[in-house]
């Protein structure tokens, strides 16, 4: 036992000290413990919270956003905009005056216009866009949306005004351009860049227009960063800001309270009574936009094609458990795949109660009463959709032993973690989350056919499904907007592609010297805004 601590000392010491190496941190530098280090610099090629928050929220702006600690759609690079009667053309004024990032290698010799917004969002529905060619043309978020499918040109009505018209009525479209995916980058540098065969360094030196300035990346350890002098809403009054790739939870919380970070997120259930009493944090909790739950693979198992099967597997598994032991009682079990904050939210759809003869019978019904074997994937990161992945997946590797179901548990680096399931390489079932915004379409278009190999892990189609998901989006009425999304949520829960387990809370803990932090419900790490004092 005395060797363990003395390793764990000595990991934490060597932690403290990468980041403590950096350049000597001024008083206004914040520290913020991430989870996980970003699987590049380019939002629109990645799905993963931790890259997002390290890019989308940093460094880039979209045409619009979700205001903070709100659900409506406001203003940013955008100042206004117009959407047509039928919900197809959507005009955007531009705000003026907004610089590019200034760095080392890159002095912009304008400001934003139209250019950059239509050379942004071209790359994705045009395949013979410079970038296609240079760097991967895979979108993952895109997939949750129709964004690009249903586009049928943006154009430049003249330098500080875009007008993007789609195939068809789209009433989500707002709010898909406040996801990662749309962040503007500057057509200037990236031109720059292919023109030099240099263009990967766009996902490796991002230039944007948001609060701080990337400055650089210590692969694994920590990524810093500069305020942006011109950012058009006022310098950030934080000077510096180090993210410091910390994937351990505990280790994350020991650094918290010695000070060596300022702000965490989603510490470990364990810990939120510690954290709770101590003077010198600040602790604050909200129901998530998020759920955690189980994606099982129709396509490489052939027991998962039958619904019974699916319908067993759900069954069997104690969900109290599972919030007692995992969640420690800070989530709800998941009666969908839209949680409870989300507009179309339907209360109507209860959580699977666990039933193990019920669901022996079911695998009866399917010629399986001796059961059968397949993988368990554990998530191998701490979210807040799943605060334990390597516990839940033992959990319900017991729950489904008692029906005969034999599962080999596995698990392997976020990335690749990720691009298993993109890809659809696992063979079972896979411990997974989502976070989304308030609009109900950011959760459930990721289960349509377009997503598959993107965002749809279970690579399950169903037209039917596809049809009402489109009549949802196209709706202008909001009150049949939500049935049929509710529709739409009724249909997943009685064809179980994926298994719902948690509606989990949110939570960030920092230190009380951190002043002007918003916790927001869909999981955002933004510090515009936030000062320590």
């Amino acid at each position: 036992m005395h060797t363990v601590k003395t390793v764990v000392r000595k990991t934490t010491l060597a932690l403290a000290l990468s980041v403590l190496s950096l350049p000597a941190l001024a008083a206004s530098t914040l520290v913020y413990c991430s989870a996980a280090a970003p699987e590049g610099f380019d939002p629109a090629l990645y799905a993963g919270a931790d890259t997002h928050d390290a890019t989308a929220e940093t460094v880039f702006n979209r045409l619009v956003r979700i205001e903070r600690g709100g659900n409506r759609v406001v203003p940013d690079l955008a100042v206004s905009w117009t959407v047509s009667p039928d919900a197809r053309d959507y005009t955007f004024q531009l705000r003026p005056g907004v610089k590019f990032h200034h760095t080392a290698d890159f002095v912009p010799t304008r400001t934003l216009n139209a250019d950059d917004v239509v050379f942004t969002f071209s790359r994705f529905i045009d395949p013979k866009h410079p970038l296609r060619g240079a760097l991967p043309s895979v979108f993952p978020q895109i997939g949750m949306t129709s964004f690009d499918s249903n586009i049928e040109k943006i154009e430049k009505v003249d330098a500080m005004t875009v007008r993007i018209t789609l195939k068809k009525s789209d009433t989500s479209f707002l709010n898909d351009l406040t996801w990662p995916f749309a962040s503007v980058h500057s057509a200037e540098y990236a031109q720059k860049l292919i023109a030099e065969n240099r263009a990967a360094e766009l996902n490796q030196k991002p230039v944007g227009t948001g609060p701080f300035v990337f400055r650089s990346y210590q692969k694994d350890s920590a990524i810093r960063y500069a305020a942006n002098p011109d950012y058009f809403r006022s310098k950030p009054r934080l000077d510096n800001l180090v993210f410091a790739i910390t994937p351990d939870a505990t280790v994350r919380v020991q650094k918290l309270l010695r000070n060596e970070c300022q702000l965490i997120i989603q510490p470990k259930p364990t810990d939120l009574a510690s954290l709770s009493a101590n003077r010198d944090v600040v602790l604050r909790s909200t129901p998530a936009l998020a759920v955690g739950y189980l994606n099982l693979n129709l396509e490489k198992v052939p027991q998962l094609k039958d619904v019974r099967v699916r319908e067993a597997l759900a069954l069997a598994i104690d969900r109290k458990g599972l919030l007692s032991q995992v969640y420690l009682d800070a989530a709800r079990p998941a009666s969908s795949l839209v949680p409870p904050p989300a507009w179309a939210f339907d209360p109507t759809l209860k959580p699977v109660s666990q039933d193990v003869a019920l669901a022996r019978k079911k695998l009866a019904e399917a010629g399986l009463a001796e059961g059968f074997s397949m993988e368990l994937w554990a998530m191998p990161v701490t979210r807040l959709t799943q605060p334990n992945g390597k516990l839940t997946a033992e959990m319900i590797q017991a729950d489904w032993a008692k029906i005969g179901v034999k599962t080999d548990i596995k698990t392997i680096g976020w990335g690749e973690y990720i691009k298993m399931g993109r890809s659809g390489g696992y063979k079972g079932a896979m411990v997974l989350g989502t976070g989304g915004t308030t609009d109900p379409a950011s959760f459930l278009g990721m289960m349509n056919c377009g997503g598959i190999d993107q965002v749809n892990f279970s690579r399950w189609c169903n037209k039917n499904y596809d049809a009402l998901f489109a009549r949802a989006k196209a709706e202008r009425d909001p009150n049949r907007r939500a049935a049929l999304y509710r529709q739409a949520q009724g249909i997943l829960m009685k064809e179980l592609p994926l298994i719902p387990l948690a509606y989990p809370n949110a939570y960030a803990a920092w230190r009380k010297t951190v002043h002007g932090y918003t916790l927001s419900a869909d999981g955002r790490v933004n510090f515009e805004g936030v000062w320590i004092k």
